[in-house]
């Protein structure tokens, strides 16, 4: 006897059809010829490639699959053609709609051909409803087929993610983030879609794993430009079925729904004809095409049904109901055949290996089981040799009409029988009884583990929920700590309020082991600062530290954690918290808690940042080797990251800007897309304070880039506005500058530090101006504010030295200014930060030169310069040597004049500072006419020059460092030796 084989994929395919009818449910003397047998393959794995046999087995290479015949489906296909050729620059979609066995999957395979035959690449996947808590089956089938081709084009993190995502790489223990694997797919499909466009194709959308939706979800929100379409199809409601939800891939403007229609009397009889060489009288097929809605997948069966049935074919019963009709279909079935439908519908994975190994202990012949069930016309292989109900409904019935029991047991047997943890968690899931169970519940937790070393969060959740409900109450620490792992769950997928939630419970209680509520004291500290505010989270550390009398682990926990939230709001108590957690840690050696350790060292360092201390890289490397320990960690509580955003304040640009962009890029092949707004929004302030304008303007636009894909409720860091406005600054925008800060100012909280970062521009503004006393009142508003939260770093709080000890020199207020220069020479010889002691040598020129002692403000401002050649800020020796060459014209040193203002100029123009190249090419245009014979002093002349230019005596003092009075003195001086009676007859004697 020739049977259908059972171990060979689909070989022939259609021509591209006009039909949407599904499979035939055909005879069984319609069996094709038999081929040269093969062993079946286990599955092993959902590759094709990755098989296992079983010996002893063999069965015949046939196809099983019947041809098709086709019924026009003009507004359908057309629809599909559409979607081809839509010139849109960002991903689109077409969803064909409708009830089970209407036809969609047909019309979803002609798409698929159309696309192919139009030189498209193609990823293809078809839902199955026994999939859909197995996490990343359907990646794994759309992309396992082509991951080769683009894995050596992708970054190591990508690479990585999608490995084992596709079980192609075991777990290394570390956790992915819920978004790596969505960038990884977002990066294969830029790859692959660089030559070609690309269709994803999607076969019944709503039994696609929740693991893959959220990764296409992620993915495809990201993606902008690709020549990307995806084609899917979505099950209404019908009589046998609710509608499952879908997912919403793409915004819903970029999705077209079309309806795929009923066929009609005419169709029908075309259908029955070809299909099952089945006339019917006309009065019997309009019922039949009435009955079924014009469903051809239905009419099929009636048909089938009808043709068993004897007598006068115009008289033949049509069933009252289509539950009847399944009723029937599988009441029409030999026992065995129908317990090898009902196994494969109950299995995710159904190899023909997988599926005699279930039917081993069930049927004597299980190959013969399997390959009646497919003669039958129930079961069918797939493309990727794997078995599937001929159509899920047949499935779905099959094992609804076991009895609870025989469910139950049927489950429990394929939960020995699969080797991936994950999915037995979910067959003993679906044969549990009522919990507690313990044994359920530690295969349920197995599996919530092996979900989330894969990265699928949302099936990890899922099991680890159960598992939590399962637990014994009496097992108090297991449950604690199953508590605490599901809280890291909801944690990792952004619902804080839940960690907390879960964290709390954990925390309470008290009889757990105590590296248990050690976990649960850290998460439910940190979910409480962001959900509840500071207080809370300090109630958590307080109530911590009363219990630590006999739990040094504990204790440090919370003091490092006391330190962590403590540094801007209290630091001299968040020092001493975090010296004590190092020191206890230290006691501890080995044993010492990671997070402790590396969270009190990392406080530490910013501690002492902000105090003027320096950063200490010893430290911030000995957190790094702790976090190495630990389970999972935020990607900007990094050691790395953290180092990036901090060493940038003691002037180390070049390090900041290398850390910074290679964590950003870090961050994006990660998903972690938080994390790459606040690294660009730094980077884009290090770059300015580089003097590299145009690498801050593409780290603005990386920002925006990267917030739209974010979607809304991002909002904008404090240290991006500062780069805008100090960029505006540098272009000369000083009203849209001032504009940015001040509507900055209004949306942000009323925190220290930011208001010390916004001020210290504005106040560059009014100096700009002019406005000399606004510049003062604003930078000593900055020093008290930042003084009272004990931030004595200058970079810390937006280097205001500089701008402050000009404008209390031009308001000759020289002991304070000379206060401003000692403190900061003090930390620059400290620190040895060149620039730091260049600005202190300006300003203490300048006040020489305030003085009338030239000769030594020459000698300071030559000092000054020579420190900023050191220094990583250009500006800065730029404004050094605009003072400088104002005093060697003062001098009467005209050829060193003109050098040290050339020298500025070139500086400010490289750099891209127009204010200032503006000011050092009008102390160049004066230098040039003075030298021509002007009766005016160089002093008058160089108010002269500036007040024609249509500059206010405050602003001609400001840019001078005058005072105002001496500025009016010198006009008064113009007017009465040039003869002029006003600033604009002044403005006609020197043209600018």
């Amino acid at each position: 006897m020739n049977r259908p084989s059972i171990a060979q994929p689909e070989t022939s395919q259609p021509e591209i059809p006009r039909s949407d009818v599904p499979q035939p449910q055909t005879p069984q003397a319609q069996t094709p010829q038999a081929q040269t047998p093969q062993t079946p393959q286990p599955q092993t794995s959902r590759s094709e490639t990755q098989r296992s046999e079983i010996p002893g087995h063999e069965m015949p290479q046939t196809a099983v699959t019947a041809p098709q015949m086709v019924i026009s489906r003009p507004a359908e296909l057309a629809a599909v053609r559409e979607l081809i050729a839509d010139p849109a620059d960002r991903p689109r979609a077409l969803v064909l709609t409708g009830e089970a066995g209407i036809g969609k999957s047909t019309v979803w395979s002609a798409g698929v051909e159309l696309a192919r035959e139009a030189g498209w690449r193609v990823l293809s996947a078809r839902g199955d409803q026994t999939e859909t808590g197995l996490s990343f089956a359907g990646l794994t089938d759309l992309l396992d087929p082509v991951l080769d081709e683009v894995l050596d084009r992708l970054p190591a993190a990508q690479r990585i993610a999608l490995e084992v995502a596709m079980v192609r790489r075991l777990p290394d223990g570390s956790r992915l983030g819920p978004n790596e694997i969505g960038n990884a797919v977002a990066a294969a499909i830029r790859e692959l879609s660089r030559d070609r466009p690309l269709l994803v194709a999607i076969d019944d959308l709503p039994w696609i794993d929740g693991a893959t939706v959220a990764a296409f979800e992620y993915a495809l929100s990201r993606l902008g430009g690709e020549s990307l379409r995806v084609l899917a199809t979505r099950r209404t409601a019908s009589t046998l079925a609710a509608a499952p939800p879908a997912p919403e891939l793409l915004p819903a403007d970029d999705v077209r729904s079309v309806p795929v229609a009923a066929i009609d009397v005419t169709a029908a009889d075309d259908l029955l004809a070809g299909r099952l060489e089945l006339r019917l009288p006309a009065a019997t097929l309009r019922g039949l095409v009435e009955h079924s809605g014009g469903n051809p997948f239905w009419i099929l069966e009636f048909g089938a049904a009808l043709r068993r049935g004897d007598g006068d074919r115009a008289e033949l019963p049509i069933p009252t109901a289509l539950t009847d009709l399944v009723r029937e279909r599988l009441g029409s079935l030999p026992p065995d055949a129908r317990q090898a439908l009902v196994v494969t519908a109950a299995l995710p994975q159904p190899s023909p290996a997988l599926v005699i190994r279930a039917l081993s202990k069930q049927t004597d012949d299980p190959i013969a089981a399997v390959e009646r069930a497919v003669a039958d016309g129930v079961l069918t292989v797939s493309e990727s040799q794997r078995l599937r109900p001929a159509h899920p409904l047949l499935g779905a019935a099959a094992l609804d009409a076991l009895l609870p029991l025989a469910r139950a047991g049927l489950h429990r047997r394929l939960a020995e029988l699969v080797d991936d943890p994950e999915q037995r968690a979910r067959h003993v899931m679906l044969a549990a009884g009522e919990p507690p169970d313990a044994e359920t519940a530690d295969r349920l937790a197995a599996g919530a583990e092996a979900a989330r070393g894969r990265g699928a969060v949302s099936g990890a959740i899922e099991l680890a929920d159960l598992a939590i409900r399962f637990t014994p109450p009496d097992l108090v620490s297991v449950l604690a700590q199953r508590l605490v792992d599901t809280a890291e769950l909801y944690y990792m997928r952004g619902d804080t309020e839940k960690a907390r939630e879960l964290a709390a419970t954990a925390w309470a209680a008290s009889s757990a082991e105590p590296s248990v509520r050690r976990r649960a004291m850290a998460l439910f500290t940190h979910t409480s600062l962001y959900t509840q505010g500071a207080a809370a989270a300090q109630k958590v550390v307080d109530e911590a530290l009363a219990e630590t009398a006999d739990d040094p682990w504990l204790r440090s926990l919370a003091l490092a954690f006391a330190a962590d939230f403590n540094v801007a709001s209290d630091p001299p108590h968040a020092r001493r918290s975090a010296v004590e957690a190092i020191e206890i840690c230290d006691r501890l050696g080995a044993e010492a808690d990671p997070t402790a350790l590396s969270t009190a060292l990392l406080a530490l360092v910013e501690i002492d940042m902000f105090d003027g201390r320096g950063l200490d890289r010893s430290l911030v490397e000995r957190a790094g080797a702790a976090q190495a320990d630990r389970r999972w960690i935020p990607f900007i509580e990094r050691a790395e990251v953290r180092f990036g955003l901090s060493v940038k304040y003691v002037d180390d640009l070049d390090t900041s800007r290398a850390v910074l962009t290679r964590m950003v890029q870090t961050a994006q092949d990660m998903g972690e897309t938080s994390a790459t707004l606040v690294l660009q929004a730094h980077l884009a302030y290090t770059e300015v304070q580089a003097g590299r304008p145009g690498a801050a303007r593409a780290a603005l636009t990386a920002f925006e880039d990267a917030a739209r894909e974010a979607g809304p409720g991002i909002g904008e860091p404090a240290s991006l506005t500062v780069a805008r406005a100090l960029l505006g600054i540098m272009d000369g925008d000083l009203d849209g500058a001032e504009a940015t800060l001040r509507a900055a100012l209004e949306r942000l909280p009323p925190i220290p530090l930011v208001r010390v970062i916004m001020d210290t521009p504005l106040a560059t503004i009014a100096l700009l101006r002019g406005d000399v006393g606004q510049a003062i009142t604003l930078l000593d508003g900055v020093l008290e504010q930042a003084r009272a939260v004990y931030v004595h770093e200058p970079a810390a709080r937006g280097r205001p030295e500089g701008d402050l000890g000009q404008a209390l020199v031009t308001a000759g207020r020289l002991a304070e200014a000379e206060a401003v220069a000692s403190e900061l020479a003090e930390i620059g010889e400290r620190l040895g930060r060149p620039t730091l002691s260049g600005i202190a040598l300006r300003v203490r020129g300048m006040i020489a030169a305030a003085q009338g002692e030239l000769d030594e403000a020459a000698e300071l401002l030559t000092r000054a310069v020579q420190a900023h050649e050191a220094s990583p800020m250009p500006i800065e020796r730029g404004r050094s040597l605009l003072a400088l060459g104002q005093v060697q014209r003062r001098r009467k040193a005209k050829t060193e004049a003109r050098q040290a203002l050339q020298d500025a100029l070139d500086c400010f123009d490289a750099h891209g500072h127009r204010p200032f190249a503006q000011l050092a090419e009008a102390e160049l245009a004066r230098g040039q006419r003075a030298g021509a014979g002007s009766v005016l002093t160089a002093s008058e002349q160089r108010v002269a020059d500036l007040v024609a230019g249509g500059y206010t005596n405050r602003e001609v003092a400001a840019r001078l460092s005058m005072s105002v009075r001496t500025v009016e003195s010198h006009v008064a001086s113009v007017f009465r030796k040039l003869g002029v009676r006003s600033r604009t007859e002044l403005a006609g004697r020197f043209p600018q």
